[in-house]
């Protein structure tokens, strides 16, 4: 509880408080979902860890995955949500969570929300230079998309197929191998 309002019930768009003034140590998915024969990351909620140990919830729908925290304390995870009838909820096809955006937050507050060229990302990071992160997705069947995108606005600035032979360097450690 910061300034009396407690943080787990508030979306990380609307946060003020600690998240504000406190650097993020770790993130990690809690309150997890369990999709029957689902074998891939889990899908929950994003719960960051401040440097002094404090935590707080940074989502209440539980449609998160695979959270990071880059060296200056951007927190960014995989979004598995859809809207329908005006209400999020998680999205999934054939019992796959679908994650196919990529939320930044930084402070407590998301600046960007980055789509990726195919439905599922099955992988991603923050580049090594911190001014990057580079995402891998792909649809239900065929090849990966390895892209990457400047931080913090998500502006889209490189891609290259999975296979790609000539990957450029920010690219080889995500390629099908």
């Amino acid at each position: 509880m910061v300034l009396g309002w407690p943080l787990a019930g508030l979306a990380a768009d609307n946060q003020t408080g600690a998240e504000t003034v406190k650097t993020v140590a770790k993130a990690a998915i809690v309150d997890v979902r369990k999709i029957p024969d689902w074998q891939g990351a889990a899908v929950g909620n994003v719960e960051v860890t401040y440097a002094d140990g404090t935590r707080d919830r940074w989502t209440t729908l539980a449609t998160a995955q695979q959270p990071q925290v880059a060296p200056d304390g951007v927190v960014g995870w995989v979004d598995c949500s859809k809207e329908e009838a005006g209400k999020k909820q998680l999205d999934i096809y054939k019992g796959v969570p679908v994650g196919s955006r990529l939320v930044l937050c930084a402070s407590g507050k998301v600046t960007a929300r980055i789509n990726a060229g195919k439905p599922f990302i099955e992988q991603w990071g923050f580049a090594a230079d911190g001014r990057h992160v580079v995402i891998k997705s792909r649809a239900a069947h065929g090849p990966a998309l390895i892209e990457r995108f400047i931080r913090p606005d998500g502006k889209p600035i490189g891609s290259v197929a999975g296979f790609a032979e000539d990957a450029p360097d920010w690219a080889k450690a995500y390629l099908d191998k």
